[in-house]
């Protein structure tokens, strides 16, 4: 699971360890080098990712480099999950109308090709998720029309 760097500390073991209860840090860069990855998949009926986000960092995800990585017996399908965002995450005293965006930034730069197979690759999340779906998360061309007032 992709790490949050937060601007403090956790509130565990109250909560769960992966809970995020302060807004993220301003700076931060993870770097994953000479990471060894192994069966990740799908095996006995049951799904397990190398990389995902953390379903319970809803604001930012700090930019992830790699270099020397090794795969053993990853499915190419199962090497990263993305979590979509929640639209529990909406709420009007901190995202307003919309769910937050943290989701939808997530920035993976594969610095020699070791993890996507092509030298300076990157592995982006959909900053257009639910772009004119769900209304209730406040995206579009409905959040356009309203704003048309303007110059």
């Amino acid at each position: 699971m992709l790490t949050t760097f937060s601007s403090s500390t956790s509130l565990a073991p109250k909560s769960p360890w992966h809970s995020v209860e302060s807004y993220p840090a301003i700076r931060g860069v993870v770097e994953l080098n000479n990471v060894g990855f192994a069966h990740f998949g799908t095996k006995c009926g049951h799904d397990s990712v190398a990389l995902t986000t953390n379903p319970m960092s809803p604001d930012a995800f700090h930019p992830v480099e790699t270099k020397a990585i090794s795969l053993y017996n990853v499915d190419n399908d199962k090497l990263f999950y993305i979590t979509p965002s929640n639209i529990g995450w909406i709420n009007p005293s901190d995202c307003i109308d919309m769910d937050c965006d943290g989701a939808k930034h997530v920035l993976i730069k594969d610095l020699d090709g070791t993890l996507t197979g092509a030298s300076g690759g990157s592995v982006i999340s959909k900053a257009e998720y639910e772009w004119n779906g769900d209304p209730r998360r406040g995206l579009g061309m409905r959040l356009l029309q309203k704003l048309s007032y303007l110059p």
